[in-house]
Parts: C-alpha cells; structure tokens; sequence
C-alpha cells in the first residue's frame, strides 16, 4: 500500500465513523448541552480530565468556554484538571497518579457541577477515579469514550450521559471527540444566544460588456485635425548604455591545514 492508498484510507474510515457516530450519538450530544447549560445557568460550573490525546480535548473545551466558540458572548465556566503540573506532580509524588484528578474533585467540585470525564478506552484508572469523587461531590458525569465504554461506560448512573464512539480505532476515537465537543460548543451557543444569523451573500460582480469595435469606432479625423495632430520629425535618440558593473575579484578560499588539533 503506497502512502495516497494509506491516506485514503484514513479518511474513508474517519467519514465512516462519523456518519455513524451521528446516528447514535446526536440525542445524546443534545441532551449533554442541555445539561452543561442547566449547570452553568444555576452557578456551577464544568470540570475535565483525561489523559494524553484526551487531556488535550478537555483543555480544548475549557479554552471554548472561558473564552468563546464562533461568537463572541460572556465566558462560561470550566476548568481543565490537566494543566497545573504542580499539583498534578505534588499528588502523584505525595499520594498517587490515580488520584490527580479525584484530588481536584473533591476541592473544586460543588453539588450540581459536571464532570466532563474523556477516555477513549474507557479504562482510564485516574478518571474512573475522579467520577467516584464527583459523585462524593453530587456531580453529574458526561463521558466521552469509545470501544465498548470500558469500565467507565458501566459505572455510570442513569442521570449521567455516554458519548460512546462506535470504533476501536484511538485516532477515530479521538476525532468523534473533538467534533462532539464543538458541537457542545455551538448548541451552548446557540442556547444562550439564538440562532447566528447569516451573512448577507454580496452580490456577484456584473459582467463587463464585450467590446463591440463596430458600434464603438471613434470619428473620423478632417484633413486639418491631422495636420494639427501630426507629430514633428523627431530624430531618435540612441538608447543609453547600460552601466556595467563591476565584477569584484573572485576570492579564492583560505586555504585549511590538513589536520586541525583536537580541543
């Protein structure tokens, strides 16, 4: 398989997880955008977590929300549990790498907050552990996972929510994610703010008219406007000579000793 054929093959694979990841997943999208809002709107906020790949989702989303999506609107809170290295150096030193997130859980975490808890094999031991603590904390948990869900896809409640990519692939995994998320993103803002409207199309350019030398041919000149017009006898003059330039003296090399002592 040459590297076109691989390419190819990334892509096809990555269209149809997605086209089936729609049908499964939309409702659900939906109904997770309805309950981030319902947090957001009674004062708590959005925690998450996750690990490599999906740490970066969940410092993704935090960024679209304490930030902006496509539209500019007040910021919405969520904080990412994967970027103050020195807590998540002190805990994994002090106590235990399982604990990284759970730890910040518990500080951070109030009654009505939501866990965004992200792992594609759904077997994340830090992040199975920070659900425990959410639930400690009486958390909602929205998990984005993928596989067969892992053991996090079964310890979720009936009043958490599963983003379950259907793929075993990690990179189509992945992918789904990042496309659930900005699809959170826009329906918070579409929640908040209304439907976006749109830009008026500006007209296209009128085409100009073919030139028609028939219709357009300019007035004859009488016998006096020529003479008027005529231009006297001018002798040409010689084209300047272009300057020449020098050409600096090639410079030969310095010559290097054949062994240079070693330092």
């Amino acid at each position: 398989m040459n590297l076109i054929q691989r390419i190819e093959h990334h892509f096809k694979q990555n269209i149809e997880v997605h086209n089936t990841s729609l049908e499964q997943l939309g409702p659900i999208i939906a109904r997770a955008s309805e309950v981030i809002l319902n947090s957001l709107l009674n004062g708590g906020k959005i925690l998450a977590c996750g690990n490599g790949g999906s740490a970066a989702d969940a410092q993704h989303f935090s960024s679209e929300m304490v930030n902006r999506f496509e539209r500019d609107r007040p910021g919405l809170a969520a904080i990412a549990l994967t970027t103050d290295t020195s807590i998540l150096t002190s805990v994994a030193n002090d106590d235990a790498f399982d604990q990284i997130f759970a730890r910040q859980v518990r500080v951070l975490g109030q009654p009505g907050d939501v866990l965004l808890a992200i792992s594609t094999s759904g077997r994340s031991f830090n992040v199975l552990q920070a659900v425990h603590a959410a639930y400690e904390r009486e958390m909602v948990v929205i998990a984005l996972t993928g596989r067969d869900g892992g053991e996090l896809g079964s310890l979720l409640r009936l009043t958490d929510l599963e983003l379950r990519v259907p793929s075993y692939a990690t990179p189509r995994i992945q992918e789904v994610h990042l496309l659930c998320i900005h699809c959170l993103c826009d329906l918070l803002d579409v929640q908040l703010l209304g439907e976006p409207e749109e830009d008026a199309k500006a007209p296209l350019p009128q085409a100009l008219p073919e030139e028609d030398d028939e219709d357009e041919r300019l007035p004859e000149l009488t016998q006096a406007e020529e003479v008027e017009d005529a231009e006297p006898d001018v002798v040409p003059k010689k084209p300047a000579k272009a300057r020449r330039h020098r050409r600096k003296p090639k410079q030969n090399p310095p010559k290097v000793p054949e062994q240079l002592p070693f330092e």
